[in-house]
């Protein structure tokens, strides 16, 4: 009897230290643009929402970079609803 008692303890020790590991994401950067160098870039906020995990942040570029200085300035008319724990920031 004792000896299916110590098993059963181990097993559970063992389930109880693999289960509680667990791996820390490294929060991403999502880019949302129009003309814009960044690969894999999103072209709307809504998509780049979709695509981030909490702690992820997502990078509007307000401006068009391509040539640089030009003026140009891009809208995102978009109904966004933000469920998760992001930061949304904007360059330019």
């Amino acid at each position: 009897m004792k000896r299916s008692i110590y098993i059963f303890i181990g097993c559970l020790i063992l389930v109880a230290g693999v289960s509680g590991q667990t791996a820390t994401p490294t929060p991403a950067t999502h880019h949302v643009c129009q003309d814009c160098p960044v690969e894999d870039a999103f072209t709307t906020i809504n998509d780049a929402l979709a695509a981030a995990q909490p702690g992820d942040t997502i990078n509007i570029w307000g401006e068009e970079v391509h040539p640089p200085g030009s003026g140009i300035i891009y809208e995102y008319n978009e109904h966004l609803v933000i469920d998760k724990r992001i930061t949304l920031t904007c360059d330019n």
